[in-house]
């Protein structure tokens, strides 16, 4: 029979991706999963928020950067551990651990016999071929001046030459290195470079060329960043205040007996200690800063009458006389008497006060005149005296209700 057409539509459609998880289809999906315990759900998505790997957006999950590389490294460092089965596995294994069907030790020892196996391919992961290695370690092994070791500011030491005869004997035994030490040796030949001939060349034919590369950017980077470091170091010093005979300080308190350490709220302090730390400084070569230079006099005037002629040292070196200090405890003195005759003025006026304003609520904070203010009636009573900023408050609140 012949067909006639009677209509032609022309349509085209694309895969959608599946839409991102909310909260409430992330848990129907783990508990259709046999994942986790309701119990555990709200832990889960709580967890999966607050190391930032996902942010929540008009209700939906959305994987973040860092999500994203977590979730490709694990995957891929440890793909049996990350499989949804294993972990429904383990959540029915240890059903049976509470029903009395089996013993957690034999489970947990069966468990750990794949994770440990795990671990380790985890571990040697990114490390580098075999016969790259091999390559690597011949070449490295033909530099005859090693640089010193170098010590850094603080206790630790680098040693080029310790440190490659250390991974190589690791890979004598093993016939591996991590990729960590894959790294450092491509660092190493960046270094030496001007002692192993053709490097470019050997890189290019075993095919770590772009390896190298990307260690001799990062050396780069490395020497700015170090520039720069020094640069800043330079300034800091060259703004640093004079210090000028700190010698002389330093060795008038060789002879100094000191007091033993003293504990003040749960913090040891240890003048000898702290003297040697300064000391040690200024022998490396390093300038002390301005509080640290203050400390110093503190300390020199804490002890004055152990050091030989200390009158006569501290002119020389500066430091304020003991007189001027007295005048202005005087000072100090006299504005905390000013301060709390006047805070008992008003603390007067305001115990016959009786007409207060209702406690007011800002964000988390309760304001409240009267306990304020009787805080402070409570605090002056046991002869203590304001600070400024309580000083500063109650005036605002006397202002308030007409006290001066």
């Amino acid at each position: 029979m012949p067909c006639t057409l009677e209509n032609a539509q022309a349509e085209q459609k694309f895969t959608e991706p599946a839409p991102r998880y909310s909260e409430a289809t992330l848990i129907k999906e783990l508990e259709s999963n046999g994942i986790g315990r309701p119990s555990t759900y709200a832990t889960i998505v709580n967890t999966i928020q607050v190391r930032h790997y996902v942010d929540k957006e008009k209700g939906k999950l959305i994987p973040t950067e860092l999500g994203f590389k977590i979730n490709d490294y694990l995957v891929s460092s440890l793909p049996d551990l990350f499989q949804v089965g294993f972990t429904a596995s383990m959540e029915d294994k240890l059903d049976h651990v509470e029903s009395g069907e089996i013993q957690w030790t034999n489970m947990l020892s069966d468990f750990y016999g794949q994770f440990s196996k795990w671990l380790g391919e985890a571990k040697n992961a990114d490390a580098p071929e075999k016969s790259k290695a091999e390559v690597l370690l011949q070449m490295l092994s033909g530099i005859q001046e090693w640089a010193p070791a170098e010590k850094t500011e603080g206790k630790r030491a680098f040693d080029d030459q310790k440190f490659f005869q250390s991974v190589q004997k690791k890979y004598e035994k093993s016939s591996t290195i991590s990729g960590k030490q894959w790294a450092a040796l491509l660092a190493l030949a960046v270094k030496y470079h001007a002692q192993l001939p053709n490097l470019a060349e050997t890189a290019e034919k075993n095919g770590f060329s772009d390896d190298l590369a990307e260690a001799e950017k990062k050396a780069k980077e490395q020497e700015i960043a170090r520039e720069e470091w020094k640069l800043k170091r330079q300034e800091a010093e060259a703004a640093a205040p004079p210090q000028e005979n700190l010698a002389e300080a330093f060795k008038a308190m060789d002879s100094v007996q000191w007091a033993a350490p003293e504990k003040r709220r749960g913090r040891t302090y240890d003048d000898k200690k702290f003297f040697d730390s300064l000391k040690k400084q200024k022998e490396a070569g390093k300038s002390l800063s301005e509080k640290q230079l203050a400390a110093l006099w503190k300390l020199m005037e804490k002890y004055a009458d152990q050091i030989p002629d200390a009158q006569n040292l501290f002119e020389r070196l500066g430091i304020p006389s003991a007189s001027a200090e007295n005048a202005a405890a005087e000072d100090s003195s006299a504005e905390n008497a000013e301060r709390k005759q006047q805070a008992e003025k008003i603390l007067e006026s305001f115990s016959k006060f009786t007409q207060w304003a209702e406690p007011v609520k800002r964000g988390r904070r309760v304001y409240d005149d009267k306990a304020f203010v009787e805080s402070l009636a409570k605090q002056a009573a046991a002869g203590k005296i304001l600070s400024e900023r309580q000083m500063a408050a109650l005036l605002k609140t006397a202002a308030k209700y007409g006290i001066s």
